[in-house]
């Protein structure tokens, strides 16, 4: 498939690639959809900024990050083994934690991308530069892991509490779903 032409614009202008865009170029059932205005006698054409599909899990990711990583080293030669190692790095993210985690891995892999931007001071395969954006993500004190999934089993919604379930040693069970606790 093809690479969508705006993400092009990104990659050279050492801007993050969307990865939304590019998942959503993977399978075209339709023809991608513009806007069109008239200035004048003249037509000016708007690519379709919404993309149709959203990066949701790992395999989402890693179906668009391939597609994004020929793109990069098509245009950067010399950047192929930093692309590689930074893709097997967040391959082994999703590896590591429960599938629940995975928000939270694309909006890291987000985060980085944006301040890693070109390349031009910090790579992406430079870990070491960027780990205070994974504690921020992914630790659960960080200052952006907030939402649902920090609530544990045995609280009730609005009590935050970070301690292990001990509800399967109860007659009835956990009532938390598979993977919410």
């Amino acid at each position: 498939p093809g690479f969508p032409s705006p993400e092009w614009n990104n990659i050279i202008r050492g801007h993050p690639v969307n990865l939304d865009v590019v998942l959503s170029s993977l399978h075209h059932v339709h023809p991608a959809k513009e806007n069109i205005a008239r200035l004048g006698d003249h037509d000016i054409s708007f690519p379709q900024v919404k993309s149709a599909k959203r990066v949701q899990m790992a395999a989402d990711w890693a179906a668009a990050w391939h597609l994004t990583a020929r793109a990069y080293t098509f245009i950067f030669e010399w950047r192929e083994q930093e692309i590689r190692e930074y893709g097997d790095y967040v391959e082994r993210m999703f590896a590591s934690r429960v599938a629940g985690a995975a928000p939270r891995i694309i909006l890291l892999d987000k985060a980085i991308q944006n301040f890693v931007a070109g390349g031009q001071t910090v790579l992406l395969n430079n870990f070491a530069h960027f780990s205070h954006i994974n504690d921020a993500i992914l630790l659960p004190k960080g200052v952006e892991n907030r939402g649902a999934d920090r609530e544990q089993c045995g609280t009730s919604k609005g009590k935050r509490a970070f301690s292990a379930c001990d509800k399967f040693n109860h007659q009835s069970g956990c009532s938390a779903a598979d993977g919410k606790c």
